[in-house]
């Protein structure tokens, strides 16, 4: 894999990216499993995770931006521009969500997070949307740091106790 060249966000194309979005999927659904063990293998996953994807997209006016290194996706972002709570308590909250954000390893710390992360809020800002919502495993700083960076606050904590050891 080449990391010199310039890396550009396009929108997502299912007849050249479909098989890098599911090594990218993979990837992702790995990393977490280093703050959580109890997440699935990214390998055993993938499809049904892609298909989920793409009917979430359907239904919430949603978008995959890929970030293109010379022709090879390097990473993605998935943003849900149109998502209504079904928490009672939001009301008929109506905002955007990124859903999904990753970079293979070796192109992360270079900007490309921020660039995808820009992308998804002009698009969700596009679509009319007022709130863009993100969430980050507790463990996972590198993630926490990139979304604060962007100026996302913590909205709302979800707290875990494990019951049995």
């Amino acid at each position: 894999m080449k990391q010199g060249g310039p890396v550009r966000i396009r929108d997502y194309d299912d007849t050249i990216d479909r098989e890098a979005l599911r090594a990218c999927a993979i990837e992702l659904a790995d990393s977490l499993r280093r703050f959580d063990s109890r997440m699935p293998e990214g390998a055993r996953i993938a499809e049904a995770y892609l298909e989920q994807m793409f009917e979430d997209s359907g239904r919430s006016d949603g978008a995959i931006f890929v970030a293109d290194a010379d022709g090879e996706v390097v990473g993605y972002v998935f943003v849900l521009a149109h998502l209504i709570s079904e928490d009672i308590a939001d009301g008929s909250d109506d905002h955007a969500l990124i859903a999904d954000l990753v970079l293979l390893d070796s192109y992360r710390k270079r900007g490309i997070g921020r660039a995808l992360m820009e992308r998804s809020e002009a698009y969700a800002r596009e679509r009319g949307a007022r709130y863009l919502r993100v969430s980050a495993l507790t463990e996972n700083q590198a993630a926490r740091g990139l979304y604060d960076s962007q100026g996302f606050k913590e909205r709302e904590i979800v707290l875990e106790k494990i019951l049995d050891d």
